[in-house]
């Protein structure tokens, strides 16, 4: 049998019955102390993820009918919450590799290119990718391709047992 530690205090908050402390299903989320309705934050959450490009400020100030300062909050707590870090772990059969994404040459102006094109992927990000069979994936940032770095990436999201899919990168080899 379970025991609740909580009673219901008055419109939807509870309160502790450890610490007194008062909270509801918002408190600790990025809805938390928010006057928006939440119908209002889905959709925003909704079109700032399907927009390749993000969505602006003004436009959620002019289509919501709220403040610029609103609007530019919402969507720095929306994508403030889309970076945090994913603590899965994955296991079965895992395969991993590694990506350098950013922007092309062709659009960029001929003095800043010329630049770019002497340190090779200087405009580039460096990704670590894995990717579970039939599952789920992860992809992290990395700062660069060293031993040290990828492995830590494999001990940190796949458990032990998993069998462990790689290209031919001397780095893998120890892990």
């Amino acid at each position: 049998m379970i025991k609740l530690l909580r009673y219901t205090s008055v419109k939807g908050w509870y309160k502790c019955k450890n610490t007194g402390k008062e909270f509801n299903i918002l408190t600790g989320t990025l809805f938390h102390g928010t006057k928006i309705d939440l119908t209002t934050w889905f959709e925003v959450i909704f079109r700032e993820n399907s927009d390749k490009s993000g969505l602006a400020a003004t436009t959620v100030m002019n289509e919501y009918g709220i403040t610029y300062t609103v609007a530019w909050n919402m969507l720095h707590k929306i994508r403030n919450a889309m970076g945090k870090e994913n603590h899965q772990e994955l296991s079965g059969t895992v395969e991993v590799d590694e990506y350098h994404a950013g922007g092309s040459l062709k659009n960029m102006h001929y003095d800043k290119k010329l630049k770019v094109k002497e340190i090779p992927n200087q405009n580039k990000k460096l990704l670590q990718g894995f990717v579970e069979r039939n599952g789920d994936a992860v992809i992290r940032v990395i700062s660069n391709m060293s031993e040290s770095t990828l492995s830590a990436g494999v001990l940190r999201y796949i458990k032990k047992g998993s069998t462990l899919y790689r290209d031919d990168s001397q780095s893998y080899f120890q892990v």
